[in-house]
C-alpha cells in the first residue's frame, strides 16, 4: 500500500466493468438479464398515420418535441419534456410513443412497471439498470402502467415513486409515461417540462376502422360478419379489439362443425370476454331464452320497452353522426328503472332486452 497521504493515480487502481457494459462493448444486443422479464427494446416500425387519434393531438405533441432545444439523446439545461399519456389500456399510448420515435430515428425501451418487483432496495437497483440500458442504447424510454405506484396502497410506495421521479429527472433522453388515470402526482418531475396528453376511447367510426384493419382476410370470415355492426355494439379500445379477434380466431379453430372461418358469434364471444373478465370474480353471465312473445304486458308498456332497444341500437348515430357526443359530457349511457311488486316480470324483461341486444 502507498504511504498515507500519497496521491494514487487512477491508472494504478483496479476496476471491473459490469457484465452488461462488457456485453454492450463487444456488440451483444440483448437487454440486461435482470430486466428481461419487464423490459423490451423496440426498433420502431409504427407510423404516425397508424395511430388513430386526432390530428390536432399528433401535431401538438410533435410540436412540443420539435421545439425542444436539445437533440434526442442529448442533455439540455431545461431537460427534455416528459410526456404523460393517459387513457385506458389499449387506446394507443405505446404505439404513439413508438411512432414519435420512428419519426426521429430513436429506439424505444419499454418498461412494464406492473411487473417490476416493488420492494424498495430491488426497485431502486432495477431503476438504475433501466436507465443505464437506455443510456447505453441511446433510446427513448416508455414506462407503462405508471399508475400502479398510485393505487390504494400508494402510501406503501412513496419511496419507490421518489426514487423513480428523481432518476427520470436526471435522465437526459426522452421519457414517456403511460397511465390509465391522469390525476397523478409526479414529484420531482413536476419541476420539469411535463405535458399530459389524454387518449379517449375511440369513437364508432374509429372502432370500425380498427375492426377492418385487424380482422382476418375476407376468405377467413363468415358471411355474417359485419365490422360496422360490431363497432356500434361494443365500446372497445384498439388493444381490446385485437384481443377479441384473437379470441374469436381461437374459438373458430377448435370448433369441429365449421370450416374454420371466424363467425359473428365468435367475434361477439371475443368481445364479451374483453368486457367481462374483470367482473368474473363477482358475477356470472346468464343466457336467457325468453323472447318478446313470452311477455304479457299492456301495449303502451311494451312500446316503451321497444323504444329502449331502439335507443341503444341507434345511440352511435345520435352521438357520433349527429355530433351530440361533443355536446354532452355526461348522461350518454342508458339507465332504466323498472318498478313493481316482486314477481311482475322486472328481471324477466331485463333478460329479454339483453337477449334482444345480444349482450
Amino acid at each position: 500500500l502507498p504511504p498515507p497521504g500519497t496521491e494514487v493515480s487512477l491508472l494504478t487502481r483496479d476496476f471491473k466493468l459490469a457484465d452488461r457494459v462488457v456485453d454492450f462493448l463487444v456488440g451483444r444486443p440483448t437487454v440486461d438479464d435482470d430486466l428481461a422479464d419487464f423490459c423490451r427494446m423496440v426498433e420502431p416500425t409504427a407510423r404516425l398515420d397508424d395511430v388513430l387519434i386526432s390530428d390536432s393531438t399528433k401535431e401538438h405533441v410533435r410540436g412540443i418535441l420539435r421545439d425542444d432545444p436539445s437533440e434526442p439523446g442529448e442533455e439540455s439545461g431545461a431537460g427534455r419534456p416528459v410526456m404523460l399519456f393517459h387513457g385506458v389500456r389499449g387506446v394507443g399510448k405505446k404505439m404513439f410513443a413508438e411512432a414519435l420515435c420512428e419519426e426521429v430515428g430513436l429506439p424505444l425501451l419499454t418498461v412494464d412497471l406492473g411487473a417490476v418487483p416493488r420492494d424498495r432496495h430491488t426497485f431502486s437497483e432495477l431503476v438504475r439498470k433501466v436507465l443505464r440500458e437506455a443510456g447505453l442504447r441511446q433510446s427513448a424510454l416508455f414506462i407503462d402502467d405508471y399508475h400502479v405506484l398510485h393505487g390504494e396502497d400508494a402510501a406503501d410506495f412513496q419511496g419507490q415513486r421518489s426514487t423513480l421521479h428523481r432518476a427520470l429527472a436526471r435522465f437526459p433522453g426522452q421519457v414517456f409515461l403511460g397511465a390509465e388515470t391522469q390525476g397523478l402526482k409526479l414529484g420531482a418531475l413536476e419541476k420539469e417540462r411535463l405535458f399530459r396528453v389524454g387518449f379517449p376511447m375511440p369513437t364508432v367510426p374509429i372502432r370500425e376502422a380498427l375492426w377492418r384493419r385487424f380482422l382476418p382476410p375476407a376468405e377467413k370470415l363468415a358471411d355474417d360478419v359485419d365490422a360496422e355492426e360490431i363497432a356500434n355494439k361494443f365500446n372497445l379500445s384498439g388493444g381490446a379489439i385485437r384481443n377479441a379477434i384473437l379470441e374469436a380466431t381461437n374459438l373458430s379453430a377448435i370448433r369441429p362443425d365449421t370450416d374454420g372461418r371466424v363467425t359473428r358469434a365468435d367475434l361477439f364471444a371475443g368481445c364479451r370476454a374483453q368486457l367481462t373478465h374483470q367482473l368474473s370474480s363477482y358475477a356470472d353471465r346468464i343466457e336467457r331464452s325468453l323472447t318478446w312473445e313470452d311477455l304479457v304486458l299492456a301495449d303502451d308498456v311494451l312500446e316503451r320497452l321497444h323504444d329502449i332497444v331502439a335507443f341503444y341500437r341507434r345511440r352511435s348515430f345520435v352521438f357520433d353522426e349527429w355530433g351530440f357526443d361533443s355536446k354532452l359530457d355526461k348522461g350518454r349511457g342508458l339507465s332504466v328503472l323498472f318498478s313493481g311488486p316482486p314477481g311482475t316480470g322486472k328481471t324477466m324483461v331485463a333478460g329479454i332486452i339483453a337477449r334482444e341486444l345480444e349482450m
